[in-house]
């Protein structure tokens, strides 16, 4: 029996999120290194997490989060203009 159908949908998202690499974080949200990390200092993108020495990654469901809340925030924005 597949679990998943006992969990709800939004459990089991939380159960089968992945870790990004730093590549990947660039290539999905567009942003370059740098302004993730500033970013991360500012307190506005979420921070990484260390995976081993040399290596961190960032939670899927946090990165997917930040992009869906960007998006509503800049098109709530341009409304008002």
């Amino acid at each position: 029996m597949n679990q998943h159908h006992l969990l709800p949908d939004n459990e089991y998202s939380k159960s089968t999120d992945r870790y990004l690499p730093k590549k990947e974080v660039i290539h999905i949200t567009g942003l370059s290194k740098s302004t993730i990390y500033s970013l991360i200092k500012q307190g506005i993108f979420p921070a990484q997490i260390k995976l081993g020495m040399r290596r961190v990654g960032w939670l899927q469901s946090e990165v997917t989060d930040w992009l869906e809340n960007r998006k509503t925030h800049s098109r709530v924005g341009a409304s008002k203009c």
